[in-house]
């Protein structure tokens, strides 16, 4: 039996609910006890040690936070001693989340005022004529710039990374600094011109095509360069991308390949194939597809935007479309919501409802270049512009 309440004791497994885990003083292995019994001291109020049950883990390299064990290179213990003398203890994430006095908070800063003596509050502490950064940092406006928790003595300045830039000849790419040209845009770090037919931007890694081992056709898989020539096939979601080398009878399902004869995909979704004598349903592969592969004429002609509002084997519901053509920089609006008829029930994979997609007649296209709406349709309008 196992449940959330369920945790082990030795080898055995006992609810903390109503149990303890008892270790007594001689080292024997650890046995569930009730909870309102003289074994459990919390309940019983037993102080003394040679009698009281001592908590214990059983992993390794595990430690104890209030009844629970912990791997200390993922999680912290946040404890809190009340008045009654009594301890309260929590978990948790210390890439997310901060201890203060006890207490958990999102966030990846330091506490702040009493209830952590000797770290420094810019709220509190900050002097006539201060602001905080963005990290919890006081600095006067009037005499510099801060980024990042670096000051420099230029007031006014716009921030990139730990650097000051320029925003009206310069360009900032996840904190690098690049002149501003023509057609430049950002491919994570870096800077490329987007009409340049020899570079490629897959999902914020940049590649040159005049590197030999690339044709022009190829196409990203996520993050990586997926050549058309080869046996290659790419299954993708809007989790990953994921390059396999091809099989015969295998098809995609999100970013998982499947061997047919044994599963089937709906809306990436793997279930076993149906038994005989069972009603057979032809189900093909599923994969989200990426707008960035689209050659130009598809990319520039006509194609719309919009966010899913519903899902159903036949169809999809979408809200707030634009139509496009990227050629004629022209975007208007579709009155009411755009609904695509899907008659095959993975023409189309999973898709978050709320998020943007592309689409046509036929298929939808995801963006893994961008993060918003705006940004893609700027990437269309720039990308195709004469």
């Amino acid at each position: 039996m196992h449940s959330f309440s369920h945790r082990c004791c030795s080898h055995h497994q006992y609810n903390f609910m109503n149990e303890c885990c008892y270790w007594d003083v001689n080292g024997s292995p650890g046995t569930p006890k009730p909870k309102d019994s003289e074994f459990c001291p919390a309940t019983s109020g037993i102080q003394d040690k040679k009698n009281a049950a001592q908590p214990h883990c059983t992993e390794p390299k595990t430690h104890l936070c209030g009844s629970h064990c912990y791997d200390p290179n993922k999680h912290r213990c946040c404890e809190r001693k009340r008045a009654s003398g009594q301890h309260d203890a929590a978990l948790y994430d210390p890439d997310t989340h901060v201890c203060c006095d006890g207490h958990v908070k999102p966030g990846m800063g330091q506490c702040c005022g009493e209830t952590q003596p000797g770290v420094f509050c810019c709220n509190k502490d900050r002097e006539d004529g201060e602001e905080c950064s963005d990290t919890s940092i006081p600095y006067n406006p009037a005499k510099g710039t801060i980024c990042s928790s670096q000051f420099h003595g230029s007031p006014g300045q716009h921030c990139c990374g730990t650097e000051i830039y320029q925003p009206g000849n310069e360009i900032c790419c996840d904190g690098h600094r690049y002149p501003k040209e023509g057609n430049v845009q950002c491919c994570g770090i870096k800077a490329y011109n987007m009409k340049d037919p020899k570079m490629k931007c897959c999902a914020g890694t940049l590649y040159n095509l005049t590197d030999p081992e690339y044709s022009r056709d190829v196409e990203c898989c996520g993050s990586v360069l997926r050549n058309p020539q080869e046996q290659e096939v790419c299954c993708s979601s809007m989790d990953q991308a994921v390059l396999y080398s091809g099989k015969t009878g295998f098809s995609c399902c999100g970013h998982l390949y499947f061997n047919m004869s044994l599963w089937s995909c709906s809306a990436e979704c793997l279930s076993p194939v149906q038994q005989p004598g069972q009603q057979e349903e032809k189900m093909t592969g599923c994969r989200l597809e990426s707008v960035n592969n689209l050659n130009e004429t598809a990319l520039c002609g006509e194609i719309y935007i919009g966010i899913v509002q519903s899902v159903s084997p036949n169809s999809i519901v979408f809200n707030f479309v634009l139509k496009i053509n990227g050629t004629n920089a022209d975007v208007r609006p579709v009155p009411f919501h755009y609904v695509l008829a899907t008659p095959s029930r993975c023409s189309t994979p999973k898709l978050i409802l709320g998020k943007f997609y592309f689409f046509n007649d036929v298929s939808v296209f995801a963006d893994f270049n961008h993060d918003t709406a705006l940004q893609s349709l700027y990437f269309i309008l720039d990308k195709c512009s004469p």
